[in-house]
């Protein structure tokens, strides 16, 4: 069982979807947690992707059909190996890749990452304080799992998405002593810029 009471609210008003979280350890110890939000979008043709201006790399917490895979490489943004450009969406001429990685940690400030596409239009933008959760996790496949070509933008408190190993080997995790709340938010903006 977990000590954990955890609330969400979601609110609608001019196209910008808010959730707002409240997490409270109810109980007699410190409790190690690790928040994340898992939005698989399903890419169409012309879809990039825009991150805070503070991401120069990623971590990477696994994969399959590209290079330098293994838990904890490290790859550039946004061109971390020929033909991949991970803004465009790319992940090279692999048809079955896949990959997941996690930013350093973030300014404390406000943050956005968006999914745009430039033939519609369409933008889906996340807002959210980086004080509150400071990683944006990147979940990218193309053809892998099944032909599914899709993203998730994850702003969270941690990494990677175990939280054994965001304890012990990434060192990258919320903690709340007994009693203690934790409160954030993540706003979706739809739309059209």
């Amino acid at each position: 069982l977990t000590p954990f009471e955890f609330q969400r609210e979601i609110s609608l008003a001019d196209n910008i979807v808010t959730l707002s979280y409240r997490l409270t350890n109810i109980g007699r110890e410190p409790e190690e947690y690790v928040w994340t939000i898992h939005p698989l979008l399903t890419l169409e043709e012309g879809d990039r992707m825009e991150l805070p201006a503070a991401v120069t790399e990623f971590r990477i917490n696994g994969g399959s059909s590209a290079p330098e895979l293994s838990f904890g490489a490290t790859w550039k943004y946004p061109a971390p190996f020929e033909n991949f450009r991970l803004d465009h969406l790319q992940l090279g001429a692999n048809i079955d890749a896949c990959v997941k990685g996690f930013t350093h940690p973030l300014p404390p400030a406000p943050a956005t990452a968006a999914i745009a596409n430039d033939r519609t239009g369409d933008r889906l933008e996340f807002q959210w304080n980086a004080a509150e959760n400071d990683t944006l996790g990147i979940w990218l496949t193309r053809g892998g799992l099944k032909g599914w070509h899709h993203v998730a933008l994850e702003p969270t408190n941690g990494a990677p998405d175990s939280l054994s190993q965001a304890c012990t080997d990434w060192k990258r995790h919320g903690l709340l002593a007994p009693g203690e709340t934790k409160r954030w938010r993540l706003r979706l903006a739809v739309g059209k810029p």
